[in-house]
Order: structure tokens, then sequence, then C-alpha cells
């Protein structure tokens, strides 16, 4: 089950290419917030608080608790986010708003433990999909989904549906 997390943010007015740069110099993180049949609403996050979260893993299937300007809290769920690979940092956010009563489809990551056994007879262990697509109330959605993979033998393939 998921854990709520939150994080506050603040409505951002600004718009376009220099309003985000100055935004990321100031150390926020751009971004919107899809609301189910409204529309969608700009804000900027404290870059570290970010970036916190995102590090912690699992935060593709976390609950999220959004404050916006003080308001009562929003649940929502990671939708996706961009980085710069050189400079390390959070470049723009996608949060969707969820009711936790209606399942969301959320990308989990999958988790490998132990040493497979085809690895022992000196095989090597190819993990092509390094999420699964899961459908569940936002509150039930798993952080990761751990697979033991011991007895995989040499040769053996894994299917989605083995988890």
């Amino acid at each position: 089950m998921s854990q709520h997390v939150p994080l506050t943010v603040s409505t951002r007015e600004a718009r376009g290419s220099s309003a985000t740069r100055r935004l990321r110099k100031a150390g926020r993180v751009p971004g919107v917030l899809y609301q189910p049949g409204g529309d969608s609403l700009a804000f900027d996050a404290d870059e570290y608080e970010v970036r916190r979260l995102i590090r912690r893993g699992g935060i593709r299937s976390a609950v999220v608790d959004l404050t916006v300007d003080s308001d009562a809290p929003r649940t929502v769920l990671f939708k996706q986010w961009d980085s710069d690979p050189v400079r390390d940092e959070i470049t723009h956010l996608d949060l969707q708003e969820v009711d936790l009563t209606v399942e969301v489809e959320a990308d989990v990551p999958v988790i490998l433990v132990g040493t497979a056994a085809g690895v022992r007879e000196g095989g090597i262990l190819d993990q092509t999909a390094l999420t699964v697509r899961v459908r569940a109330l936002p509150d039930a959605l798993p952080r990761s989904i751990e697979f033991d993979v011991t007895g995989v033998e040499l040769g053996e393939s894994v299917h989605a549906s083995d988890l």
C-alpha cells in the first residue's frame, strides 16, 4: 500500500522559456497539475524537495498530498518528470489529480532479488522491463514489485504474468 507524501507548491503565472529559466535558476521546478474535467494548473516547486521525493524511490506509484498556495491538500500522482542528465536537475513535473475511489494505472518498478541459477552457471541476467503497469486504487498501488530470480535457470524467461 502506498503511503501519502506531502509536497507544497506555488501557483505560477509567468509562462514561457525565459520565465522557466528564471525559476530554475532560483532553485524552483516548473510543473503542471492536470485536473479531471478542468483546466490544468501551472505551478512551481522547490527543486530540492522534488529531487528528494524522486530519489526516495517508488514515487511513480506514491500518492502525494499536494498543497497549492496554502489551500487544502489535493490527492495527486506523479505522471512524468523531466531531468537534465548533465546538471542532475529536475527540469519539469507533470502531476495528475486523482480520486481515491477510482482505479488508476501506474508504472511500478520491478526489483529482482537473489541470484539466478543461470547466472551461477555462467549466464547473464537481462532485465528488459524495469517497470510493469498496474491498475489499482491510488492508495493500493505498490511502491515496487520484488521478484525472486533464484530459481531462474539458464535460457529461461520470466514474463510479466509470472510476477
